[in-house]
């Protein structure tokens, strides 16, 4: 089953790698025509997208090492554990979702909106943030040396 899966996530990764490629067309034509503030959105969804296809590629590569077999990957993508797939899934919505608040703050038409979206996306990256502060810190207690009681 998780094979399947697998396929499912690549073909979506190959699938968001073509829209993001699309955005780059978009953003071209945006600095052609000369309007630099969409040009900053365009360059910022673009970012946005490549990131996205990225992480659903990452993540069909973690569900291939950890359900099916090894592959010869760097070490900083090795997935060794569930717990490894979703903090690098936490750390790349933290990166999406400031992408999309700066996205925001740019093409707001009210203060206020602006604002609510930012202070939203703030307290999912604290969330997350803390989440994963939490998991390191009982980590590396688990891995200290039992004290003496002295």
């Amino acid at each position: 089953m998780v094979v399947f899966a697998v396929l499912g996530l690549l073909v979506g990764a190959v699938v968001t790698f073509g829209w993001g490629i699309y955005g780059v067309w978009d953003y071209t034509k945006t600095l052609l025509e000369g309007d630099e503030t969409a040009g900053l959105v365009e360059v910022l969804s673009m970012i946005d997208t490549f990131l996205l296809a990225t992480v659903i590629l990452v993540f069909a590569l973690g569900l291939w090492e950890l359900f099916v077999g090894d592959l010869d990957l760097p070490e900083w993508l090795e997935i060794r554990t569930l717990d490894d797939l979703k903090a690098k899934l936490a750390d790349v919505i933290v990166l999406v979702v400031a992408i999309k608040a700066l996205e925001k703050l740019m093409t707001a038409k009210k203060p206020l909106d602006a604002l609510l979206f930012s202070g939203a996306a703030g307290l999912i990256v604290l969330g997350l943030t803390l989440s994963s502060v939490t998991k390191l810190t009982k980590i590396r207690k688990d891995k200290l040396p039992p004290t003496t009681g002295l």
